[in-house]
């Protein structure tokens, strides 16, 4: 091949080791699941109500967060901040006319709109106060409106998991709502489900109250 000249050389890599890595490029479009959760179910109108927030990672665990909730004329009206395992809370008084949402700051400051629940008309709040070792305290709160229509009417709390009941206030009585709140001491011998007893409050559905 020399005899006949550089048009006859030819020049080609060969890589020892394996085959070269190759980098590929991924662009995820997947967002975090923020979630709120106002306890005892529903948001009324003009009643303070306790709201949770949990925001889980798009690997699957709790990611911290922090935002403002705004009303619809961009009014902030609460601020919050996750405080163990990208859950949190924080408090807010719906009013009348007016919807809400969060405004969601991420870490790298990513950020994110997000609605609340709408706040009911009418309707009843439920609180637990669980900070005493022997039983809970529960708390019944509802507006003026709602009053008017339900007032002096009789009503059941339910306490109940995974569809069994495990507390009745038929135990107790049957309580009516004079005013616009109402507490019930529950003793845990009636309620054997035991809230986690930490500075985090239940904010599940356990209970429900039913007027009649």
């Amino acid at each position: 091949m020399q005899n006949k000249g550089s048009n006859y050389f030819y020049d080609q890599k060969i890589r020892i080791g394996g085959i070269a890595p190759q980098t590929v490029s991924k662009t995820t479009t997947e967002k975090p699941d923020i979630q709120f959760f106002p306890e005892g179910g529903e948001l009324v109108n003009g009643v303070r109500s306790r709201i949770a927030v949990k925001c889980t990672g798009t690997n699957g665990l709790g990611e911290d967060i922090k935002g403002t909730i705004q009303d619809n004329t961009g009014n902030v009206v609460a601020d919050f901040a996750s405080q163990h395992l990208g859950m949190g809370t924080f408090a807010l008084i719906p009013e009348a006319g007016k919807t809400y949402k969060a405004i969601v700051t991420l870490p790298g400051e990513s950020k994110y709109s997000i609605d609340l629940p709408k706040a009911k008309a009418e309707g009843y709040t439920l609180t637990i106060n669980n900070n005493e070792a022997d039983s809970i305290y529960l708390k019944i709160t509802t507006n003026e409106q709602t009053l008017i229509r339900d007032k002096d009417k009789t009503f059941y709390i339910i306490a109940q998991s995974n569809g069994k009941v495990y507390y009745t206030t038929g135990q107790t009585g049957k309580p009516q709502l004079y005013g616009q709140n109402r507490k019930e001491k529950i003793s845990n011998r009636h309620h054997p489900i035991h809230p986690v007893r930490s500075k985090w409050k239940s904010c599940s559905r356990t209970d429900r109250i039913y007027p009649k």
